[in-house]
């Protein structure tokens, strides 16, 4: 028993330490002109891959991550009880439901690199919307190489003591 424990302890702190996700505040330390591996080393864990591609004679380097937007956690819990004999007024045995649903909105984060140098990052409609019109121009092709870009996750998990 105290060695389920132990290891439970222990895979949730290495759970919580490598998060597959960014969250916006993680961005704080991210700045135009970060090499790739300064990038890398700001957000651990998280990087969903990489790619390499040209546009106008020009290569680019992009790593992309998931983007926390949104979390939203709803616990309900709730006692089952099990009647038996002929009197239903009599309560045998007690029973205690505890529902979790957690969901968890993500998007498409991208970082843009040019020579090992970061030069923007953002959602995919970000580009769409810059005012520095290289990226403007980006933006139609990062759509089609990053098609479905919106990922929802939801999770329940259904608790019995």
């Amino acid at each position: 028993m105290r060695r389920t424990v132990i290891t439970s302890a222990v895979i949730l702190i290495l759970a919580v330490g490598c998060s597959p996700y960014v969250t916006v505040k993680d961005l704080n330390s991210i700045y135009k002109g970060m090499t790739k591996e300064e990038v890398r080393d700001e957000l651990p864990n998280a990087r969903e891959g990489s790619k390499v591609f040209s546009f106008d004679g020009v290569d680019y380097e992009i790593d992309h991550y998931m983007l926390q937007t949104g979390h939203e956690e709803q616990t309900s819990s709730y006692y089952r009880t099990a009647n038996t004999g002929e009197n239903y007024g009599t309560v045998n045995n007690q029973v205690q439901v505890k529902e979790e649903t957690v969901k968890d909105e993500m998007n498409m984060l991208i970082f843009l690199y040019h020579n090992n140098s970061l030069i923007y990052w953002g959602m995919i409609s970000d580009f769409w919307k810059s005012e520095d019109p290289k990226m403007e121009k980006l933006a139609p092709s990062l759509t089609i190489l990053f098609s479905g870009e919106t990922i929802t996750k939801v999770k329940t998990n259904v608790y019995e003591h």
